[in-house]
This record gives structure tokens, sequence and C-alpha cells, in this order.
């Protein structure tokens, strides 16, 4: 018998009462942060920021950004995640190696580029739409309909 996946069962329980959770199933990837790959932890890396530092790392090395969920330790309740994937296909989250999270399942919903991303933060701007917003969330109401 297959293992549940508790965030695709979170989405597909609040499909019913929302169209971004049927939009989020349909793309729900499971990924692998490879262990062979190698980086060095900046300081600049904060607790709790995990979007900062996953576009932070746009900069720093040629990767994508990526958005998704994660579960970890024994936690069963899915947290809106960031982290990123390098040009040849290597998954790594500078956050998770900064401050150790323990058995942590990945699962990407969404990958982009620095340009897609200042692209989406200038039409926030333009919106007057301020803080951290997931991309998630923005691109699912503004870029696929």
């Amino acid at each position: 018998m297959a293992k549940a996946n508790p965030i695709q069962e979170f989405c597909e329980l609040n499909a019913q009462f929302s169209p971004f959770f049927q939009w989020i199933s349909s793309r729900l990837e499971r990924v692998e942060i490879s262990s062979s790959f190698s980086i060095s932890v900046p300081a600049e890396i904060e607790r709790k920021s995990c979007y900062n530092n996953a576009i932070w790392m746009l900069t720093k090395c040629k990767c994508k950004y990526v958005e998704g969920f994660i579960l970890t330790g024994n936690n069963f309740i899915p947290l809106q995640h960031a982290w990123n994937i390098t040009e040849d296909g290597q998954y790594f989250d500078i956050t998770a190696r900064k401050f150790h999270f323990s058995k942590t399942e990945y699962h990407a919903v969404l990958t982009l580029t620095l340009e897609e991303i200042w692209e989406m933060v200038d039409e926030l701007d333009r919106a007057e739409i301020t803080g951290v917003t997931p991309m998630i969330l923005y691109y699912q109401n503004h870029v696929e309909k």
C-alpha cells in the first residue's frame, strides 16, 4: 500500500472550498534535496525568511527559485516554503541547511527565474501590495489566468 501524501490530502480536502488548492494539487511534485550539492551557508541567511533566502541565493549562484510545501520532523501539517534548484537539476535548501531541519519532505509547486520574480514584484508594487507574499499565491491569481 502506497504511503499517503499529507500535502496532497490537505490540498484535495481544501479543494472543495478554494480553486487555489485545486491548482496546487494539479502542480504538486515531490522532490529530493541533494545531499551532494556543496555550497557554503552565507551569514545573511535568516531564520523564518525562506522566501527572502531563496531569492537572495539567485544572486549568488546559477539557480532558480522553487516554492512549495514541506513536512518536517513528525509534523503532518504542510508548511509553505521556498528553496532553490541548480541549472543541472539539484534541489537545495539553504535555510534548512543553516537551521538543520530534520526529516524534511519537499513538494514543489512553482519554479521561477530571478527575472520572473522581478516582473511579479513590479506588478505587486504597481498594485500597491506590500509585504512578503509567497509567489504561489500571486502566480495562481495573476499569471495563469
